[in-house]
């Protein structure tokens, strides 16, 4: 959503990068915390059900990607 992450930076598992920032080379984004702004910086850390909405998410997104996958192996007659 429009934010940037320069060379060589990480953005850690359960790690945020929010909209429009702009992550300068280098940095590491913690797992559980949010950065924001241009350049961005830490913002807060995650609560306990932020990171639990993350986790659901996550798994919903790889269900999906499933159903995709197989959809698009299907023959045009199917």
């Amino acid at each position: 959503m429009g934010a940037s992450v320069g060379k060589g930076s990480v953005v850690e598992s359960f790690a945020i990068v929010a909209a429009g920032a702009n992550v300068p080379e280098g940095t590491t984004v913690p797992s559980g915390q949010i950065y924001a702004g241009s350049p961005a910086r830490y913002l807060r850390d995650l609560t306990q059900h932020e990171k639990h909405l993350i986790g659901e998410h996550h798994l919903e997104m790889q269900q999906l990607a499933q159903v995709y996958n197989e959809m698009t192996e299907m023959s045009f007659r199917e």
